[in-house]
């Protein structure tokens, strides 16, 4: 799934893709001017931020949505006859509800984060941009590309151990803002 959308995205970014033609045709940018979004180490990033907050953005909707739907309607009655407006409401039921999955979808998307790699391989693929090379892809190239297994070894362990840090800060910080 992620080698086509990447593969997608890629063409829509190419220096004579559709993103380009747009910016030709709405903008009347020069030819000359357009942007090589996957040449260039800084600009490389947004097309591989974009691709990555699209590929996820369907999933994060579906599971908001069931945690959105499990606050109890008579929450929002009750609140209403105290006189709670639409803000408060927001703000006093909703976001406290809905916290166990804001929790679960922080930890998942933060260790997904971490293991991009196919979607910013195939995007930058034959390119000369560094500027979006991954964690993961930094420990592939050492290992596989230098042949050097054993740094490339380190430095796993050494995203392994990042990946629970992040996650251990995130549990113990959990206790003040998720409600059970």
């Amino acid at each position: 799934q992620m080698v086509a959308v990447a593969a997608i995205f890629r063409s829509w970014f190419r220096t004579d893709g559709f993103i380009n033609n747009m910016l030709i045709n709405l903008f009347g940018v020069a030819e000359e001017n357009v942007p090589k979004w996957l040449a260039n180490s800084t600009l490389s990033r947004i097309p591989v931020l974009l691709l990555l907050v699209w590929s996820s953005l369907g999933y994060l909707i579906i599971v908001y949505m069931g945690a959105l739907q499990n606050v109890p309607v008579s929450l929002y009655e009750a609140a209403e006859i105290d006189g709670a407006n639409k803000t408060q409401q927001f703000r006093h039921i909703t976001i406290p509800l809905v916290s166990q999955t804001t929790f679960y979808l922080l930890i998942v998307r933060m260790i997904a984060v971490f293991k991009v790699f196919t979607s910013v391989n195939v995007l930058t693929w034959k390119t000369s941009s560094k500027g979006s090379v991954s964690i993961v892809q930094e420990v592939y190239s050492t290992a596989f590309g230098d042949f050097n297994f054993g740094k490339g070894s380190a430095q796993s362990w050494v995203l392994v151990g990042i990946i629970l840090i992040f996650t251990f800060i995130q549990f113990k910080g959990q206790k003040k803002w998720v409600h059970y």
